[in-house]
């Protein structure tokens, strides 16, 4: 059975990329990637005036999971997995999907946005030096320095607009539920490229997203009952379609095929690219103003990712 999984799983990569994603270079699909999750910071947040964070997050993971199913048994996926893949996936879905969506909430809750944004910010570094030390991808000058200048960008990005960046004792918690999530998702990136070696990107998400929501909507249940759910219009309802087709089911798909194609440090330092996105939809959409220390912050993160891109070994 499992030769013939491995034959099934094959010609399945080859599936996945010749009709989802290989007409697409990986570098655009990671740049609408910054697209949608930058402007899904606005919809998220004007979606928590009807729901409440988990129940949020339940409902956008169930449509998820649903439509990434459908998907894969439309492209006749064979979703089966052996009996020693089990637990490996079960313990990555666990650490990037439930863990890292639990911190994330809940971080953002108990500190500012400026603080929660400014420590989600080192998941590149993070993910570059973890690479570095587990004998993946080695880390070398340009990407060193890429992820550096990035990094800083993004500070002039945060603190230089309303919300000032601080570590004040009232954070604390907030803060260290966001680094666990920054944690998370920097292993998951590192530790996952090999199972991506075997699997097509659409199988892994799927399996992932189907393993890590199931004890996600045990945690959240009590919010999903504590929940009104007559009380969501059809504005809340978008958002959080928007939410759970585009941010999840779509991004996770292009972010699994990025590792698989560019690896995990140059997949990572995309996500740099977030912030400036959001900031721009505030000055767009929500008459929101740009300093002059947020635009040199949004050049030096630009600057920081071409450089982490740049092919100088």
């Amino acid at each position: 059975m499992e030769n013939t999984l491995r034959a099934t799983e094959a010609a399945e990569q080859s599936q996945t990329g010749k009709f989802i994603l290989a007409p697409y270079s990986t570098e655009a699909l990671m740049l609408l990637v910054v697209l949608i999750w930058g402007t899904n910071y606005a919809i998220v947040k004007a979606s928590f005036k009807q729901f409440s964070p988990l129940a949020f997050n339940a409902v956008r993971f169930i449509l998820s999971s649903f439509l990434l199913y459908f998907i894969a048994r439309s492209r006749g996926i064979d979703l089966r997995i052996t009996r020693q893949e089990v637990l490996p996936i079960a313990g990555l879905s666990f650490l990037y999907i439930t863990l890292y969506q639990i911190f994330f909430i809940e971080g953002i809750a108990r500190t500012t946005t400026a603080n929660s944004a400014m420590i989600l910010a080192a998941t590149p570094a993070l993910v570059t030096v973890a690479n570095h030390f587990a004998g993946g991808e080695r880390m070398n000058t340009p990407m060193a320095i890429g992820a550096a200048l990035a990094f800083l960008g993004l500070y002039g990005v945060i603190a230089g607009g309303a919300g000032k960046f601080s570590l004040t004792g009232s954070n604390v918690w907030g803060d260290v539920l966001t680094l666990g999530s920054v944690l998370c998702w920097s292993a998951y990136t590192v530790l996952a490229r090999p199972h991506i070696k075997r699997f097509s990107p659409l199988k892994l998400t799927v399996l992932s997203n189907i393993f890590g929501t199931l004890p996600m909507l045990l945690w959240s249940l009590p919010a999903m009952q504590a929940q009104d759910w007559l009380a969501i219009d059809f504005n809340g309802w978008l958002g959080a379609c928007y939410s759970g087709v585009f941010s999840i089911a779509v991004s996770y798909i292009i972010w699994n095929f990025s590792l698989a194609k560019i690896g995990a440090n140059k997949t990572a330092i995309y996500s740099n690219f977030v912030p400036v996105v959001a900031v721009l939809t505030g000055v767009l959409f929500l008459n929101e103003h740009m300093s002059q220390m947020q635009i040199l912050g949004a050049i030096c993160v630009i600057a920081g990712i071409v450089l982490a891109r740049w092919r100088m070994y």
